[in-house]
């Protein structure tokens, strides 16, 4: 997806800064039983999957007017991760790859290949320490896979220690996270729920990162307000696949902060490094006076329910690519270019000799039988 570049700038000034302890208990707002009852719930539903195949339908849309469609074949298990990629179509994108061309990627044992073909023209690397073209599985990520892939999603925030409550706002059921983690600084998670406790909307977001007492006494504006709004997923049509429920469609949508929220908040960080205001202070002005701005940049999977496995064991193979002899290669690790060997004309069809040997044989045999019998016949 692209971005602005304003966004860059804004998170830079959320960058995590000194002076942080553990949020205490007393005036909370909500049910906090219930939010418990629910984080240890979407846990257990998280943890279910062990394993997921899939094919899909992903599409990203730029602000700009930009669009571009792939059908994708996704398998994850542990720690590994395959996905080939086949452009479809796109339009008012620039630079985008002929319609037709093939991108795979895997992940095993902390390590990624990735092959991509246009045509005749294949290419690849190898040694990489990440996905380099994540777009097209994102999406899953962000709510389904683990944390030791790389990418900090659901199941990373909830995990994490922090404060789970069950919030009531505008007849909606919202399970609001508040990070207590050294790590996330204040990075975390709130969810909106239907009545079978599945996520429908799924914030991820920055909070105040100081005491929430101090919070309360610094601003009068709802706590579930407070906070800076980084991406939005919508998952919709759940469908129970392998006893396992699963949302077959999900969507981002981009939220951006207008300039006046940017210009404000370079000139609250300003003061807060001359030391004219705590970091909570800082934390909370900047965040109860945000305003955004529409966002036309989406990206969204349709997932085929008729093609998802779930907890099907796969072998290391599955994930595996088959990199074709004569294929340009860069080892990442090294910065060392090289080729893949060549097969003989023996090697690459060794497979039709066979057959044929095979044909000859059982053509020799046939005839040596036919004469056997001719000449042996108890009847000559």
């Amino acid at each position: 997806m692209l971005q602005y570049r304003s966004t860059y700038v804004f998170l830079l000034l959320l960058l995590p800064l000194t002076g942080y302890s553990a949020i205490a208990s007393a005036a909370f707002p909500g049910d906090r039983e219930a939010g418990e009852r629910i984080r240890k719930e979407i846990l257990a539903w998280l943890d279910s999957f062990e394993s997921l195949q899939c094919s899909y339908m992903y599409r990203f849309d730029t602000s700009s007017g930009g669009w571009k469609e792939e059908e994708v074949s996704f398998r994850w298990q542990d720690t590994m991760v395959y996905y080939e990629a086949t452009t479809l179509g796109w339009g008012g994108v620039t630079k985008a790859e002929p319609i037709g061309s093939l991108m795979q990627e895997s992940f095993i044992d902390g390590e990624v290949t990735l092959l991509g073909q246009q045509g005749t023209n294949i290419t690849g690397e190898v040694n990489r320490g990440k996905l380099r073209f994540s777009q097209p599985t994102r999406l899953l990520q962000y709510v389904l896979l683990k944390e030791q892939l790389g990418k900090k999603g659901l199941h990373t925030f909830l995990s994490r220690p922090g404060k789970a409550t069950l919030l009531e706002r505008n007849g909606e059921r919202i399970l609001m996270y508040w990070s207590t983690d050294e790590e996330l600084k204040g990075d975390t998670v709130s969810l909106h729920l239907n009545e079978m406790n599945h996520i429908t909307q799924l914030d991820f977001i920055n909070r105040p990162f100081c005491l929430y007492e101090e919070v309360e006494k610094l601003t009068v504006k709802d706590i579930y307000e407070l906070c800076y709004w980084y991406t939005r997923l919508e998952l919709l049509d759940y469908q129970q696949l392998d006893s396992v429920w699963l949302p077959c469609y999900i969507r981002e949508i981009n939220i951006n902060p207008t300039k006046n929220s940017i210009k404000h908040a370079g000139s609250l960080r300003r003061s807060y490094d001359l030391g004219e205001m705590t970091r909570c202070e800082y934390d909370v002005k900047r965040m109860e006076n945000l305003e955004y701005k529409p966002n036309p940049s989406t990206a969204e999977i349709h997932i085929d329910p008729n093609t998802v496995r779930i907890n099907k064991k796969m072998k290391k193979a599955d994930f595996e690519i088959e990199i074709p002899p004569g294929t340009a290669l860069i080892n990442m690790g090294t910065g060392e270019t090289f080729e893949t060997e060549r097969q003989t004309w023996r090697e690459r069809h060794a497979d039709l000799i066979v057959i044929v040997a095979m044909l000859l044989l059982l053509s020799t045999m046939t005839v040596f039988g036919w004469r056997y019998w001719s000449t042996n016949s108890p009847a000559r």
